[in-house]
């Protein structure tokens, strides 16, 4: 019988001492200056007069009233509507196409095209908009020079009000489609094949069924019912030194916690594939030819990065544009690390990455893990007050929060830009979503043979996360090790940038010496791509679980 939830001595201590490094994160560095922000726009803060809070006087809403008579507002807003009603589903379009393709039993190195496809996604923010404004350059562009193959007049992208908006649609489309494509794929995968069978058939009811089953497939939460069916079809890889065994999930007799595999069963029959494939030909050399023409599309603007990075200096703007060096060179890598000391800078990102990445995994496991098995008062309210705030834009904080570690002495430190991310509200929602799914018998167990909370986290817990801990793991780095707003702001000292401070640094010094800025631009994806490329495995695994829903 399973010890009662209610009545484990010290839940509610063991509960606070897991919630309190990740709460306090949170509240302090995103709650409280958004409560802050909310305040400031109540009054005529100065930001030029910092110290003296006596000048600070109460406007009510005048602020908002001087903002919606502002005609650069209403520009703003409609180039924001503009902006995610035709880039957002023109993305997911995208990503959906691209995934029923990667799931088709006709298509040959699924692996090696969802990895190009993802590669976009993937790649430094900083260097995709430098790499953009020179394809989109009206003489020496490279997407003009494509266009006039096809007899297309060249367009000013940038320059012309009328093509600015699709052309920023464009690259957005180009960088975030990949991860979307992902999330489709774990959704496709999660589909039974029997519903795709009866689909087939032209007296079925069931060729509706897909696409809903498809949307359920990709939610967050499926369910607590599937959540745990899932953990259970999962083998429980507990580390040694701890006797488990769940109770009670067979008439009550122990067992080993190590269940078969179901998803082994779900996966493509290899020989089922390839009779598929000889049994239609034409169709998978079609498939195959659009997808080749996909990854054309997702590799130019990198390759072409790779290339002008080689190119001797004034190449990359010579006329008609080129998209191979005439004689590669490695100058301008030398003059990176010589010159410029980007060494240096290369640490300073690897640094603050890992850091970021390491306290973050354990904030959010030990509050997510809280909040998914240990009950105590206003657990779920608190919970839902969080899945609230998630949906507050993050540069609303960022002058508070600035101000806040001001006084703390942080700016200008690299604990300011890793303390405000060692804990999000995304990444205790994930841990908790999947940590759901870890049978209760199972915990229950362990504390009927003397396990302590900790232990049980120890041992139990964090393995059976190792899924989405790695998952979380990469987005976390990939995130800091491209973010380049926050380390703008908070570092001053240009001996302690990041990457891709520097690489922005770099186009104001460098405007002219594109070839310089490309091998900058190579050298900071090329870490996180290398990264990935080592990775993607467990990454697609984590998504993939987690979208395995019924």
């Amino acid at each position: 019988m399973a010890v009662d939830r209610r009545r484990v001595p010290g839940e509610v201590r063991a509960a606070l001492f897991f919630l309190a490094p990740g709460l306090l994160v949170i509240g302090l560095f995103f709650l409280l200056p958004i409560a802050a922000s909310v305040l400031l726009s109540l009054t005529d803060f100065d930001i030029y007069a910092l110290g003296d809070v006596r000048n600070v006087r109460v406007v009510g809403l005048r602020n908002f009233s001087r903002l919606l008579a502002d005609p650069l507002f209403w520009t703003s807003l409609r180039n924001t509507f503009y902006f995610v009603l035709v880039g957002g589903p023109l993305t997911l379009s995208v990503a959906l196409a691209a995934a029923l393709l990667l799931h088709s039993k006709l298509v040959r190195w699924k692996g090696l095209f969802r990895t190009i496809f993802f590669a976009p996604y993937i790649t430094t923010l900083v260097a995709v908009a430098i790499v953009f404004r020179y394809l989109y350059h009206p003489r020496f562009g490279g997407l003009n020079r494509v266009l006039e193959l096809f007899g297309i007049p060249a367009i000013d992208w940038l320059g012309n009000p009328k093509w600015a908006m699709p052309a920023i649609i464009l690259l957005a489309v180009w960088k975030n489609f990949g991860y979307a494509m992902i999330l489709f794929i774990a959704g496709l995968q999660a589909i039974p094949e029997s519903l795709y069978e009866a689909a087939r058939l032209p007296w079925s009811a069931d060729d509706h069924r897909v696409l809903p089953v498809l949307r359920g497939a990709v939610r967050h939460d499926g369910g607590r019912r599937s959540a745990e069916r899932d953990a259970l079809d999962r083998p429980s890889h507990v580390q040694a030194g701890l006797p488990l065994v769940e109770h009670g999930l067979c008439g009550g007799d122990r067992r080993g916690a190590g269940p078969r595999d179901s998803r082994l069963q779900r996966a493509p029959v290899p020989d089922r594939e390839e009779a598929e494939r000889v049994k239609r030909p034409v169709a998978s050399v079609l498939l195959h030819l659009v997808l080749l023409v996909g990854v054309v599309a997702a590799l130019a603007p990198l390759a072409w990065m790779v290339a002008a990075s080689l190119m001797p200096t004034g190449e990359a703007n010579s006329f008609p544009p080129r998209f191979l060096p005439s004689r590669p060179t490695l100058v301008h890598y030398r003059e990176l690390f010589t010159r410029l000391n980007i060494g240096r800078t290369f640490g300073s990102s690897l640094l603050v990455a890992s850091a970021t990445t390491i306290v973050s995994l354990l904030f959010n496991s030990m509050a997510g893990y809280a909040f998914a098995k240990l009950r105590f008062p206003g657990r779920d309210r608190l919970f839902g007050a969080l899945l609230v705030a998630m949906v507050i834009p993050a540069p609303i904080a960022m002058l508070p929060l600035f101000l806040l570690l001001r006084s703390l002495g942080l700016v200008n430190s690299y604990a300011g830009v890793v303390l405000p991310a060692a804990s999000t509200i995304l990444g205790v929602f994930l841990i908790r979503q999947f940590a759901r799914g870890i049978p209760d018998d199972l915990l229950d167990a362990a504390r009927l043979d003397g396990a302590g909370e900790l232990k049980l986290y120890r041992k139990i817990v964090l393995p059976l996360l190792r899924p989405v801990l790695t998952t979380l793991a990469i987005v976390t780095f990939l995130a800091t090790w491209n973010d380049f707003i926050w380390p703008l702001i908070v570092l001053t000292d240009e001996r302690r940038y990041t990457l891709p401070v520097a690489l922005a640094s770099l186009v104001g010094e460098h405007v002219q010496d594109t070839e310089l800025m490309m091998a900058g631009s190579v050298l900071t994806v090329l870490p996180v791509l290398l990264l990935f490329l080592l990775l993607q495995k467990q990454y697609i695994e984590g998504i993939t679980l987690g979208g395995l829903k019924e």
